[in-house]
This record gives structure tokens, C-alpha cells and sequence, in this order.
């Protein structure tokens, strides 16, 4: 039997190439999928959670003040009869350097 429970298809912890920590409170991004629907995020945690009962194909997008923008495509969010498979990423972002 299904629940009514939302399931995230991607959930995401953002974090500081350098360091390993936590940046996510004030990164956003966004995923799109393969039909080019766009679900935003802005994140207040870690990790964040988005494209709720979205199954396909993604790409990731990740930006946070003061460091590179991180992507990374061919993200596949499978469902089984109820619900999405969640899909767990881990962005580590590389500080930007001056020129």
C-alpha cells in the first residue's frame, strides 16, 4: 500500500571542496530534467531536497557566493510503484581564486 509521504528525487549536500563543510544555507541551484522542467532550490540546510515525485533524467546545478559553479548531468531518479528512488549527491565546491 502507498503513502501519501512526498519523496525528494535528489537530495544534495553541499560542502567546501577545501574543507569538507557545510556551505549549503546560502547556495541554490536548480535541477532539470530531461523535458527541461526546472525545480529552484535555495537552501536554508543541509543537505537540500527537491524534485519531489519527479522520476527521469536531471542535471544538478549549484552555485554559492565565492566559489565555482558546480553541475553534473545523467542524474537518474527511478520510481518503484509508489514513490521516487531517491538519488543522494554530494557537491563539493571549489573556492574561487582571484586573477
Amino acid at each position: 500500500m502507498c503513502t501519501t509521504q512526498l519523496v525528494p528525487g535528489i537530495v544534495i549536500e553541499i560542502r567546501d571542496a577545501s574543507s569538507g563543510a557545510s556551505i549549503a544555507e546560502t547556495a541554490e541551484g536548480e535541477v532539470i530534467d530531461q523535458d527541461g522542467v526546472q525545480y529552484a532550490f535555495e537552501a536554508v540546510g543541509d543537505p537540500v531536497a527537491t524534485a519531489y515525485e519527479a522520476p527521469g533524467v536531471f542535471v544538478v546545478n549549484v552555485r554559492h557566493d565565492g566559489y565555482v559553479d558546480w553541475s553534473v548531468g545523467g542524474v537518474l531518479v527511478e520510481s518503484d510503484e509508489c514513490h521516487v528512488i531517491t538519488e543522494f549527491l554530494t557537491a563539493f565546491l571549489e573556492p574561487e581564486t582571484a586573477p
